[in-house]
């Protein structure tokens, strides 16, 4: 017996009103990968839930690609990936990484997420078969719904069993979808899907309701088509995303060494598969937050850098956020951040071209950052036993012993791929397995941007600086060499860079590769000599693991300061700066302007007396920064003072051999809080998040045309 509602809906006259044609809504997963690379280990497990929209760019050009039949089509900023339409997956174009299902949205869950394809084609076909964009609209075609039903539905359906399931054919606006479910149709645009063992009254209470007043049991709201801010809470908590940056997640680590738990004690770790999955979630929403147009989908790029990774990329396999595609992503972003907000780096960009009011130029500093994924060839891990040529091994782990376990396993997870590197034969398979994935890299870069004729610059991480500064020592001109890469490199920045302490170990020199003899370089030769036209090497000064590289060129070098790079961005940090670098006459009456800030005694500062404790009432904050410093500042120099000089002859050519700038080590500035905290582990793996390595590296990328400079003058020690 059908209700008042039902009777009325097919009581209706015929009319030709055709269906709403349809036009697709983009999104990707982003909380459980369908695959991740074969190291991973990985089995996808837990169900999709978070789907979060393409730009508006990107969608326009996804639905002309579909409607076109095309087969692949790249996306997102720069088009680092791309959507495979057969298999309807994103995935990254230029590095091994995380594989996503794809949704072209036609029908909606009420929250905004596009039903899968599967169900999307049955609700479709369910829908021109019954039609319900000819029911006849009327104003008295739904009676008034009481909040009470709602409850009333709820409670029916918890006693299902006790009635007849409902006659699908009996129901003309009713369709079975398979697998248990039905679907009802409201009007041309909403509708709901239920579980199809309930009864025929509770069929009609789901007539009569049409889901509006609170939610009821297992029926699932639905639309058809897209409507404006249907996903709006999606894309909101996607620009709300955080990721745990590489610093924190290593205190983390260190925070293991004195928790109680045991490594058996799994709830205490943060290396469960749901931590894993959740940080993943976070890292691809994080990358996900710029707003896409035209001028970053497709930048006009001339100038390519490769960053080879380092110590730690094992740690990948526990936390997420610590994959290096994303450090680069970080670094990517902050480099984009900092170009946008400063004039100086855009006028070296564009020179001539230069127009403060161009948007383009803004957005597009004309360089590409891409990571260079190498670990996963590399035949060894702590956790897994190696097959020997003649017998098999134990895993590093099966001879860890008890004491200070987790700080063993930080060691293994961080520091491992040093000791390796200096094996031979891990030596050769780290050399190869770089080189070659550089190649591949450059090869699809050029296949992707046939237009590209840009400079070529390499970027190098803690090991994977002195991997690439031994690759590009061991470049052939007739390609000769097996580690040959298919391009010149312009620029080679090391950052956290160890190798000053690995050649002092060898007993080997640098030299410049203009003055050697190629044919007779190899990794035995008892110099090394990059082949780059620049070589930098760029660390923080509290970094542990950085060494310097200039008097490894001429042991003259050893009483010339490094070089400082400025702050990246002006601001509060640049002022103090250039207040610490003042002469220092002017350091004295900053001192003595400090007491007056502090409230001390300026007799009393050089007499030696101690400080009594002041009353809360008279602290000054401002007074003390200044205060410490100054006072810092002057007595470091009034202990060992410093003198400016200037490259002789002999050792201005030298050093533009090396670099055009006339130095290769740079020091990165420390901010003013930066000096009291920073930690020697966090100023090792935080340079991708540092706007002062980035400003610099990117400052010297867009200056690579200028010439070398005809003198120089330095900072020597006395």
């Amino acid at each position: 017996m059908f209700s008042r509602t039902a009777r009325l809906i097919f009581s209706r006259r015929a009319h030709s009103k055709a269906p709403k044609k349809l036009v697709g809504k983009w999104y990707y997963n982003t909380d459980s990968p369908i695959s991740k690379p074969d190291w991973y280990e990985y089995a996808s497990e837990s169900s999709l839930e978070k789907f979060i929209p393409f730009s508006k760019y990107d969608n326009h050009r996804l639905e002309k690609a579909y409607a076109a039949e095309k087969s692949t089509i790249d996306v997102k900023e720069d088009r680092l990936y791309q959507v495979e339409f057969d298999s309807m997956q994103l995935s990254p174009v230029y590095w091994p990484g995380p594989v996503y299902e794809v949704r072209r949205g036609t029908w909606f869950a009420r929250d905004g997420t596009p039903l899968d394809a599967k169900l999307t084609e049955k609700l479709e076909q369910s829908y021109r078969k019954i039609r319900p964009f000819k029911f006849e609209e009327e104003s008295d075609l739904l009676e008034n719904v009481s909040r009470d039903l709602t409850t009333k539905f709820n409670q029916e359906l918890k006693s299902l069993g006790n009635e007849e399931p409902v006659d699908i054919e009996e129901e003309k606006d009713v369709a079975d979808l398979g697998e248990g479910k039905a679907v009802i149709f409201f009007d041309e645009k909403y509708g709901a899907i239920f579980p199809k063992n309930i009864s025929s009254f509770q069929v009609n209470m789901i007539r009569s309701i049409q889901p509006s007043y609170g939610t009821l049991m297992s029926v699932t709201p639905i639309q058809r088509g897209y409507t404006e801010g249907l996903d709006s809470s999606v894309v909101e908590s996607v620009k709300s995303a955080k990721v745990s940056s590489l610093t924190q997640i290593l205190q983390n680590e260190v925070a293991t060494f004195f928790s109680k738990s045991t490594d058996n004690d799994a709830s205490s770790r943060a290396d469960t598969d749901e931590d894993k999955s959740h940080i993943l979630k976070n890292v691809m929403e994080a990358d996900s937050k710029e707003d896409l147009s035209a001028l970053n989908s497709k930048r006009n790029i001339k100038h390519l850098v490769f960053c080879v990774h380092g110590i730690g990329q094992l740690l990948g396999g526990k936390y997420e956020s610590v994959n290096f595609t994303h450090s680069i992503n970080v670094m990517r972003s902050t480099m984009r951040e900092v170009f946008t907000h400063e004039a100086k780096y855009q006028q070296l960009a564009y020179g001539d071209q230069y127009d403060k009011k161009s948007e383009e130029q803004k957005i597009n500093n004309t360089i590409q950052v891409l990571p260079i994924s190498w670990r996963h060839q590399v035949l060894f891990h702590p956790q897994k036993a190696l097959e020997g040529k003649k017998k098999q091994l134990p895993s590093l782990n099966q001879l860890n012993i008890d004491g200070v376990r987790p700080l063993r396993n930080v060691i293994g997870d961080v520091a491992l791929d040093v000791l390796l590197f200096y094996e031979p034969e891990y030596l050769r398979q780290i050399l190869k397995a770089v080189s070659s994935e550089i190649n591949r890299v450059y090869k699809l870069f050029k296949t992707q941007n046939p237009d590209f004729d840009g400079k070529v610059h390499l970027f190098g991480h803690s090991l994977g600086s002195a991997i690439c500064f031994d690759l590009l020592s061991q470049q052939k001109p007739d390609k000769s060499s097996k580690y040959n890469l298919d391009f010149d490199v312009e620029n080679f920045f090391c950052v956290g860079l160890p190798v000053g302490m690995f050649k002092v170990l060898q007993q080997k020199t640098i030299e410049p590769r203009v003055d050697q003899n190629t044919e007779e370089i190899s990794l035995d030769s008892d110099f090394a000599a990059p082949k780059c036209k620049n070589l930098y090497n760029v660390f923080h000064p509290c970094d542990p693991i950085s060494y310097r590289l200039e008097p490894l060129i001429d042991l003259e070098f050893a009483k010339v300061k490094p070089e400082e790079v400025p702050f990246a961005l002006q601001g509060f940090n640049t002022q103090v700066q250039n207040l610490t670098s003042l002469s220092d006459d002017i350091q004295d009456k900053i001192l003595l302007a400090s007491s007056w800030f502090s409230n001390d005694n300026p007799d009393k500062l050089s007499s030696g007396t101690k400080k009594k404790k002041r009353p809360v009432e008279e602290e000054n904050a401002l007074g003390d920064i200044i205060s410490t410093l100054t006072s810092s500042k002057v007595q470091k120099t009034s202990t060992k003072k410093n003198k400016i000089v200037e490259y002789n002859e002999e050792q201005l050519k030298k050093m533009i051999k090396m670099n055009r700038t006339g130095r290769v080590d740079y020091s990165l500035p420390m901010g003013v809080f930066s000096i009291a905290i920073v930690s020697a582990l966090s100023a090792h793996i935080s340079y991708f998040e540092d706007q002062e390595t980035v400003g610099f590296v990117m400052k010297e990328i867009l200056s690579s045309d200028e010439p070398p400079v005809t003198k120089r003058k330095v900072t020597s020690f006395k």
